[in-house]
Order: C-alpha cells, then sequence, then structure tokens
C-alpha cells in the first residue's frame, strides 16, 4: 500500500459507487479490479476517500443513513416480535 501521503486512484466505476453510497460495491471493483484481498481493497477505497474532502463528506452523509436505516430496521423488528408475543399471550 502507498505511503499516506501519497495519491491513491481507483476504477471510475469505483468512485461512481462511492458517489451513489455504494461503498461495498466499490471494495469489490477495486478487489476484482487490482486483484486485491479485501483488506487492501478497502484500505485503497478509505485511503482514496481520505484525500478528497468532497468524499469524505459524502461518505459520512452515507455511513449516517445507513446507521438510521439500521436503527429503523430494528425498530420494526422489535415492533413486530412485541406484537407477535403479545398476540400469543392474549390466547
Amino acid at each position: 500500500m502507498n505511503a499516506r501521503n501519497e495519491k491513491v486512484s481507483i476504477p471510475p466505476r469505483a468512485v461512481q459507487s462511492l458517489r451513489a453510497g455504494y461503498y461495498i460495491e466499490a471494495v469489490k471493483i477495486v478487489r476484482e479490479e487490482y486483484g486485491l484481498g479485501l483488506k487492501e481493497a478497502k484500505e485503497r477505497v478509505d485511503h482514496y476517500t481520505e484525500q478528497d474532502p468532497a468524499m469524505q463528506v459524502l461518505a459520512e452523509r452515507h455511513r449516517k443513513q445507513e446507521a438510521r436505516g439500521c436503527i429503523a430496521w430494528m425498530l420494526a423488528l422489535g415492533f413486530a416480535i412485541g406484537s407477535i408475543v403479545l398476540f400469543l399471550l392474549k390466547r
């Protein structure tokens, strides 16, 4: 891996995936294009986003959206489980 102060490039498809909020897809593309392992590909994508302030903002925004989505799913799951338990207890 390059030193942290060196510019890192990733394939244009990976950049498009990052801009669309698909971090994992970007890592997959980097793995395929460069023949890297998962850890190395992730580090390369992370380094790329670190060197571009606009990309950092996008990455942070997408992380927050993913966190909100996870919380919503957990709440929905909790509600569903609670409803099932109440239904079964009332029988």
